[in-house]
């Protein structure tokens, strides 16, 4: 009995071993355990290989940030003959987990581009480089860190309303509650000449690599088999909630709790308190650098603005604000965000857009019940599409995509 058994183990680990050594030769060669060489840079990201289960009543979605730390499919740093490039850089709107990647505006704007190119013109290359809760600060520090390497033709800020706070480390603290001494990413202020001054970089000064915490940690880190095993699981695993999510009623839930809305609001004031003022002057600093780094580089800078759903849809303003007493006797200017950002990029001479009143026209026409935006804030799959159509329609009327013509000549 004894030979028999041991046999049996003899023989399951051969297998293992002869399994693990075939996976290995057409596995990732990238450790999956490795951080972003570029994490000091921003404070926070993607890991490399990370996979990230979401499961809402609105979506259920798995993202998963490719080998470069972008919730992206894989790109070289060198550029391929015959291609032009657009980087896209922002926060959450731009990483867009909410929807599964096919599916979010970055890799629609790609797959529309092609579509409407000639056999004249260089294919289009979309990347989509954003994180959620990222600024401007993060956004321009990815660029001078990472962005750049993939040798972009046309980098595109995806600006949001809440990145005016982010930016400040005043607002930010009273926000999250952060130590002033030691916020968890660079940070950036103004001098007395309105001069920026980078504090903690690079933060944090961490190792490349993460150490193993657990037996799960160095499994992962080194079986291939175990990494597939684990994924199949998650798959298992992910379709069992998507049948209990189907019979779950749905529930109105709202990620903004009032303190972030508190939070927010004064950024559409015109007469904005003064911390809020000053984080708009720090902004706009902020995009006045990004834009000179770009150009130092050879590429084209443009800024399109994210609509919101509480600049877009009226039953989402009432629901937030018109109905919150904190707000009686505020005025409130939707559009004061974007207006104020079009005059910082027209005195830089770069194109800009606001989405909000593309997707306002859009929304009266939309049957009752129906949105572009999910109950916790993003976009839906509606969104994605629209926002696709308004970029790709601003890219060639501004002439920003024609540039390829010329480029691949």
């Amino acid at each position: 009995m004894w030979k028999r058994l041991t046999l049996l183990v003899v023989s399951v680990l051969v297998a293992w071993v002869v399994l693990e050594v075939g996976l290995r030769q057409f596995g990732a060669r990238v450790d999956p355990a490795a951080r972003n060489e570029w994490i000091g840079c921003v404070g926070w990201a993607g890991q490399p290989h990370q996979v990230q289960k979401y499961f809402t009543d609105e979506f259920t979605t798995t993202e998963r940030i490719n080998s470069a730390g972008l919730p992206d499919v894989e790109h070289t740093y060198a550029k391929p003959p015959n291609v032009f490039r657009i980087l896209l850089v922002g926060d959450s709107f731009i990483e867009g987990y909410q929807v599964d990647l096919e599916e979010s505006f970055p890799r629609l704007l790609e797959a529309q581009l092609n579509a409407g190119r000639t056999a004249d013109t260089p294919i289009f290359e979309v990347i989509k480089a954003g994180y959620r809760a990222w600024g401007t600060d993060q956004a321009w520090q990815y660029y001078l860190c990472e962005g750049y390497r993939y040798q972009p033709d046309l980098v595109i800020y995806a600006f949001t309303a809440n990145d005016v706070m982010d930016n400040s480390l005043q607002l930010k603290a009273q926000m999250a509650n952060w130590d002033p001494e030691s916020p968890p990413k660079p940070y950036y202020t103004l001098d007395d000449d309105g001069q920026l001054i980078v504090h903690n970089f690079p933060y944090p000064p961490a190792p490349l690599e993460m150490p193993s915490r657990s037996p799960r940690d160095v499994l992962y880190k080194h079986l291939v088999s175990y990494r597939i095993a684990e994924k199949g699981w998650q798959s298992l695993h992910l379709r069992l909630m998507q049948q209990q999510r189907a019979e779950l009623p749905a529930t109105e839930v709202n990620r903004y709790s009032r303190h972030v809305i508190h939070y927010t609001m004064p950024a559409y004031l015109e007469d904005s308190p003064p911390a809020y003022d000053t984080a708009w002057r720090l902004t706009e600093a902020l995009v006045s650098a990004f834009a000179a780094d770009v150009a130092e580089h050879g590429a084209q800078f443009a800024i399109f603005s994210n609509g919101l759903p509480w600049s877009v849809e009226p039953a989402m303003q009432r629901e937030l604000v018109i109905d919150d007493p904190f707000f009686d006797g505020w005025r409130l200017d939707w559009d004061y965000p974007d207006r104020r950002l079009a005059e910082e990029a027209e005195g830089l001479s770069v194109p800009f857009l606001a989405l909000a009143p593309g997707f306002r026209d859009a929304a009266d026409v939309l049957a009752e019940g129906e949105s572009y935006f999910f109950r916790e804030g993003h976009y839906n799959r509606q969104g994605h599409r629209l926002a696709t159509e308004l970029l790709n329609d601003w890219l060639v009327g501004e002439g920003l995509v024609q540039q390829a013509s010329a480029a691949g000549d």
